[in-house]
């Protein structure tokens, strides 16, 4: 549990979120590694932004965490949108790998919907203060779209929904405007887990059975 951000794949190797100090780098490591170093580094500094108590974090926040300076920020980001939308992959990425390997070998159409919600939100609250930042609405040309998690969310039932297409108990009402009802409910039911209301996956198991049977 905790609030420590999933990390993308060197920063998990142990690099660390703030800059070595100046004259301090791996002499050894090329330009472009160091390059990517930096570009991990101010990702991880991103997701630690966003996770800490409101208001939003801004550019500033994100490099003095990152020990790097803002034109480090600017060559790699051109706006700190840029940095959240290439943060939230990794969150997202993390997510759905947790929740396929959840699914793992489960078969039956039903019970893959109901481990779809636990395995969803149980990933959501292992970092739920970045989780909250990424399942705010997002606006898309002047009307609401769907939140980072939310997508996630919509790209994983529609693995369940195709993989379970032969199977009358659910193809019969997959649509796509169902599919799209459901991940609008799983970003609120999502949010009410993360506020502590009990028993939330449960329920969001039992309307996605009834959605699709």
């Amino acid at each position: 549990m905790g609030d420590a951000p999933p990390t993308a794949s060197n920063a998990a190797r142990g690099t660390p979120m703030r800059a070595p100090a100046r004259g301090r780098y791996d002499r050894a490591a090329s330009a472009d590694e160091r390059c990517h170093a930096q570009r991990e580094r101010l990702l991880l500094a991103t997701l630690t932004a966003f996770a800490a108590a409101p208001p939003a974090p801004t550019v500033t926040d994100v490099v003095r965490r990152a020990g790097v300076g803002r034109n480090t920020f600017y060559a790699h980001f051109a706006d700190l949108d840029a940095a959240l939308l290439a943060a939230a992959a990794i969150v997202t990425g993390d997510v759905e790998l947790r929740v396929r390997r959840a699914l793992g070998d489960i078969r039956t159409p039903l019970e893959r919907l109901r481990e779809l919600a636990r395995a969803w939100l149980a990933a959501l609250l292992r970092h739920p203060r970045v989780a909250r930042a990424l399942l705010m609405p997002r606006l898309v040309e002047g009307s609401r779209a769907r939140s980072h998690l939310g997508e996630s969310f919509r790209v994983l039932l529609t693995e369940v929904i195709e993989a379970a297409r032969a199977d009358a108990a659910v193809g019969a009402r997959a649509s796509a405007e169902r599919v799209s009802a459901m991940s609008a409910a799983a970003e609120h039911v999502a949010l009410d887990a993360l506020d502590g209301v009990p028993h939330r996956s449960d329920e969001l198991a039992d309307l996605l059975v009834r959605a699709f049977r």
